[in-house]
C-alpha cells in the first residue's frame, strides 16, 4: 500500500480523498512567486515613477531658481534704467543751461563789440578834433 500511496502523491491522483496532491502544491508555489514578483514589480514601478518625479522636481526647481536669478537682474536692469533716465534729464537741464549761458555770452560780447566799436569812433573823434 505504501507504493500506492507514494504513487499517488507524485502523479496528483489518488480519487476523491486526497484531492490531487503535489500538482496542485506546485500550482500554489508558482502562484506564489507569481504574485510575489508582481509586487516586486509593482513595487519597482513605483520606485521609478518616484526617481523619474524627483528628477523632474529637480529641474522644475532648477529652472524657478534661473527664473528667480533672472527676475533679481531685470530689476537691477530696471533700477539702472531708471537711474540713467535721472542722469539724462539732469544732462538735458545741464544743457539747457549752457544755450543760455551761450545767449547770454553772445549778448554780452555783442554789446562789448559795439561798446569797442564805439569807444574806437570816440578816439578817432578825439584824435581828429
Amino acid at each position: 500500500m505504501s507504493n500506492h500511496r507514494n504513487a499517488e502523491e507524485e502523479t496528483g491522483g489518488g480519487g476523491g480523498g486526497g484531492g490531487g496532491g503535489g500538482w496542485s502544491s506546485l500550482a500554489l508555489a508558482v502562484g506564489a512567486v507569481g504574485a510575489v514578483g508582481a509586487v516586486l514589480f509593482g513595487v519597482w514601478k513605483k520606485k521609478r515613477e518616484s526617481e523619474v518625479g524627483i528628477q523632474k522636481n529637480r529641474v522644475l526647481i532648477s529652472d524657478f531658481e534661473k527664473t528667480r536669478e533672472m527676475e533679481v537682474m531685470i530689476q537691477k536692469n530696471q533700477a539702472s534704467i531708471l537711474d540713467l533716465e535721472k542722469k539724462t534729464r539732469e544732462l538735458d537741464a545741464t544743457v539747457k543751461e549752457n544755450q543760455v549761458s551761450k545767449f547770454d555770452f553772445e549778448k554780452k560780447i555783442q554789446k562789448n563789440e559795439e561798446s569797442i566799436s564805439n569807444l574806437k569812433k570816440q578816439i578817432r573823434e578825439c584824435c581828429i578834433s
